[in-house]
């Protein structure tokens, strides 16, 4: 009597359901490294004997629930029971999704009521990453609702869901944002570069120039994420439900279906723009440094500011697309990616710059805590509490990295140098 059965590594593609017919007393049956994505529960229905069942997916275990163990158990983002297997993984998908929600909205409602006659295209630009970033927002409260929903059988549900539309939504919303975050940070950066520069020089605010720049913008992101839901052959049946948190990163079978594509979006678009955004602060910076070059300390502490500010916004990009670039590149390689890495880097790392954006770029600058003030001062009960605490010395120094020029006093000699500088430090 066969108890025992090993199948691995024979390239098998299918099975005929009567293919295990006469196999009754079978306790151990092996079916890893083999081509077969799906499996018909009716295949393995006869065999009632059996109790311990390899594949190389776990969600084929959804056609062996009847068996005792069933390997593997999940991938590193799901297993049988959970669509977010790790507990802190689960409560962190929510935390990301609540800031990235609350805080670009904000951003949105903030510079919708207090609008700015200068600098109205950068602000307008802002406006538009904040937008894309709420996307993300609204991608990851769907995959933690869709959690919750599946807890504790998620094995049962696992193809249904990765197959929906709701799946293929999600993973358009995922994509979608992330191209039209990066192309907007990129292009902010650019609108940044040309305004330190070039100070001086008179602007092109032309309100037709701007809808079409976003417009395109727009319209390229849209197009990239749209691709995989229309029924190519190149993209598979289900692009983005190879996975549970229906992302088209595939980590986890790099040279799946659409491999390329996925290179492009994720390796060739985020390394240009990381390049691009990394040698433009650089430049941002030396030009600022030359233009106080011979000024006090004034300048110095302001440029010492300005310096800060750019080391962040570069290491959190560099912190949210270098890993994906790496890890990408690294599986293409053949290296084994953990699990847990890639389950980490899917969830977390991928949306964090649509969670730190807004902090960034908006909610930490001097104009909004200037607004901010105002607001809580026109509040009786508020005034009194806002003016002890709030920390003059630190709003002046940001302020020169925000629309406001301010004022100094100089002696006449310098006066020039020193309004050109301030106008370069205005842009940032």
């Amino acid at each position: 009597m066969l108890q025992g059965l090993h199948l691995n590594d024979n390239r098998l593609r299918m099975f005929d359901v009567h293919a295990f017919d006469c196999l009754e007393n079978l306790t151990s049956l092996l079916l890893t490294d083999n081509e077969f994505r799906s499996l018909d529960a009716r295949v393995l229905q006869n065999l009632t004997n059996l109790n311990y069942i390899y594949f190389s997916w776990f969600h084929l275990c959804r056609a062996a629930l009847h068996v005792r163990v069933c390997e593997p158990h999940g991938d590193g983002i799901s297993s049988t029971y959970h669509l977010l297997d790790n507990p802190i993984l689960r409560g962190s998908v929510w935390v990301m999704a609540s800031v990235a929600i609350v805080g670009n909205l904000l951003v949105l409602l903030g510079r919708y009521l207090y609008k700015t006659r200068s600098n109205v295209e950068h602000s307008l630009y802002l406006r538009h990453l904040a937008a894309s970033d709420f996307l993300m927002g609204i991608y990851l409260a769907i995959i933690a609702c869709a959690d919750i929903n599946f807890r504790g059988e998620y094995i049962v549900y696992e193809e249904f869901w990765r197959h929906s539309a709701l799946c293929a939504f999600s993973g358009f919303l995922s994509t979608f944002s992330c191209q039209s975050s990066t192309l907007l940070l990129t292009l902010v950066t650019y609108d940044r570069l040309m305004s330190v520069m070039n100070p001086l020089k008179a602007r092109d605010s032309g309100r037709k120039r701007i809808v079409v720049r976003l417009l395109l913008l727009w319209s390229i992101s849209f197009v990239l994420a749209a691709a995989p839901l229309f029924p190519f052959d190149y993209f598979g049946r289900h692009f983005y439900g190879t996975n549970g948190v229906c992302l088209s990163l595939h980590i986890h079978d790099p040279y799946a279906k659409g491999w390329e594509y996925s290179a492009i979006l994720f390796i060739c678009i985020n390394t240009f723009s990381l390049v691009f955004i990394l040698i433009s602060y650089v430049r941002m910076l030396q030009a600022i440094r030359d233009s106080g070059g011979g000024m006090r300390s004034t300048i110095s502490g302001r440029e010492s500011v300005v310096a800060t500010r750019f080391a962040i916004i570069v290491t959190t990009d560099c912190a949210c697309w270098l890993p994906i670039i790496v890890v990408k590149l690294a599986a293409l390689s053949g290296c084994s990616i953990s699990p847990a890495l890639y389950a980490w880097l899917a969830v977390l790392v991928l949306p964090v710059n649509s969670a730190l954006n807004p902090i960034l770029y908006t909610l930490t600058t001097a104009v909004f805590k200037q607004q901010l003030r105002r607001y809580l001062q026109a509040v009786p009960t508020c005034s009194s509490i806002m003016g002890e605490r709030l920390n003059h010395t630190q709003l002046a120094c940001e302020s020169a990295m925000t629309t406001s020029l301010g004022h100094f006093s100089s002696n006449k000699s310098n006066s020039g140098r020193k309004r050109y500088s301030q106008r370069r430090l205005s842009y940032v």
